[in-house]
């Protein structure tokens, strides 16, 4: 083996170990990332469902109390006798405050007779809003059999227009006894909340957990409240939003984003990665080590083999050697390239012709020699 081949041989030792070793840890690691991340957007798919769910139960729940506060009131006599005399009684007054209070997102309760006069609004700043918007509403409920039969408030979605939030209208019908045996009762009065949505939304936001990056509120296809940000790659899930027969559903949609998995997924594997770097640099340590064990013999043999054909070539030239200095320049040669160090020469000749030739190391001084070489 040539002095050329033992650096490839050793690279190819090299090569040949690290590949028995680091394809598979490589392969099996990836495999685990691929493995954990496939399970951390599992568990972040179950998370947001179980958010979505959660958040349209609680306002499902605040819609649902609303409403049960509403008719409540709407069945109070003074309320109804309100109707007739065109003024809410101090004891009426204090429900509907009381109401306000306890719904913030509700911001106008008005009581409408049959009509469509508002005979109260509370609060008073709402005595100029524009009701005719709410005129299809009422008369739907007014004119509505199920409303006999089944008096609960109706939900409805104010239209959309420009630089107003959106709102839900609740409309609860006051009923009053009737003349007729076929219809005991008749709608003599409505009683209306406007519910700002935006608040109603917020007020089911935790401000303790993570906000999310998608919220909408929708009835259908149409979006009554919306927050989001300009991420496109979100997980998305809607939860539907039930109030009841005679009121349409609602849903509610909640959004997470895609990005930032995967940087989780490696920072759980920070313990993992110092052992895995320590492991590499032991690993570097011994796998250098292993090589020059296997390349060690190799490069002696191919040390003793150059060295014998050094001293067959020396042997040659020494018989076609006539001048001392020819023969001095031959054997520091053969000294300097068996030997592996710098080396000097020098010949004296003695009174009895005889050669003595010393052997001087500057690299290794106590092992300078000298050696006598007898000329006829």
């Amino acid at each position: 083996m040539t002095q050329q081949a033992v650096p490839s041989f050793r690279r190819t030792v090299l090569l040949l170990v690290w590949a028995v070793i680091a394809v598979p840890l490589i392969i099996l690691c990836i495999y685990q990332l691929r493995a954990d991340y496939e399970r951390q957007v599992a568990s972040y798919q179950r998370e947001l469902v179980h958010e979505t769910e959660r958040f349209s139960f609680q306002l499902t729940q605040a819609m649902l109390q609303l409403m049960g506060d509403l008719d409540r009131i709407a069945s109070d006599g003074s309320v109804i006798r309100s109707l007739s005399m065109p003024i809410l009684s101090p004891i009426s007054v204090q429900k509907i405050e009381a109401y306000l209070g306890t719904n913030p997102a509700a911001e106008t309760v008005m009581l409408i007779d049959k009509e469509f006069f508002p005979i109260e609004v509370i609060p008073t700043w709402a005595l100029t809003e524009d009701i005719s918007a709410y005129e299809p509403y009422m008369a739907q409920v007014v004119s509505s059999p199920e409303s006999i039969s089944d008096p609960r408030p109706r939900l409805f979605i104010s239209p959309s227009l420009p630089e107003k939030p959106r709102t839900l209208i609740f409309i609860r019908p006051i009923l009053t006894a009737s003349s007729s045996l076929s219809q005991p009762f008749q709608v003599d009065g409505l009683l209306l909340v406007v519910v700002n949505a935006e608040k109603l939304v917020q007020a089911g936001v935790d401000p303790h957990q993570r906000q999310p990056a998608l919220l909408r509120l929708l009835a259908g296809d149409e979006v009554i409240v919306s927050r989001s940000d300009s991420s496109n790659d979100l997980f998305r899930h809607q939860a539907a939003i039930v109030l009841g027969s005679g009121n349409q559903s609602l849903q509610l949609e909640l959004g997470r984003p895609i990005q930032g998995i995967l940087a989780q997924v490696l920072l759980a594997y920070r313990p993992q990665v110092i052992v895995v770097v320590v492991f590499i640099a032991l690993m570097v340590v011994v796998i250098n080590r292993l090589a020059d064990k296997v390349v060690r013999p190799l490069q002696l043999l191919d040390a003793q083999r150059a060295a014998l054909q050094r001293l067959v070539q020396y042997a040659m030239q020494v018989h076609q050697a006539d001048p001392l200095d020819e023969l001095g320049q031959l054997s520091l040669a053969l000294a300097q390239t068996i030997g592996g160090q710098v080396f000097g020469l020098y010949l004296l000749r003695s009174e009895f012709l005889r050669v003595v030739s010393c052997w001087v190391s500057w690299i290794n001084p106590p092992n300078n020699s000298c050696a006598s070489i007898t000329t006829p």
